[in-house]
């Protein structure tokens, strides 16, 4: 399988998790990577409890979107930053999504076939937008 696209980084927020140090190795890292048939993201070694792994097949490609996330957005609409859940506005409707916010800025917005919602931080959603549609 050959690898497309990866970023990892370290989470801005990670010293916060020095109270909680068994946490530490599970989210001081955020890694998204595209391979030729699947779309991986989330906190830690991806492939564990703290990531997500979807085929690219899955995908509902017409709700694939970018956006930019503020300190305020990721407050309000996700109570804050990490694995998240919360209510975005598509259209005209309220829809749930499962939001890995790492840090404030660009993101990537998708739902599956099966109607799960997903949003991840990223550095170059273009890039990645353009991979999995």
């Amino acid at each position: 399988m050959s690898l497309e696209y990866k970023e990892s980084s370290c989470v801005s927020w990670s010293p916060t998790l020095v109270f909680v140090p068994c946490l530490l190795p599970c989210f001081s890292q955020f890694s998204v990577q595209v391979e030729q048939d699947t779309l991986s993201f989330g906190y830690g070694p991806l492939r564990c409890g703290n990531s997500v792994e979807v085929l690219l097949s899955d995908i509902d490609k017409k709700s694939v979107s970018a956006g930019l996330a503020s300190c305020t957005d990721n407050l309000i609409s996700f109570g804050g930053w990490g694995i998240r859940y919360g209510q975005v506005t598509v259209g005209d409707t309220k829809r749930s999504v499962v939001a890995y916010n790492s840090r404030n800025g660009p993101f990537v917005q998708f739902f599956t076939l099966k109607g799960k919602g997903y949003r991840f931080s990223c550095r170059d959603p273009e890039a990645i937008i353009k991979l999995i549609t």
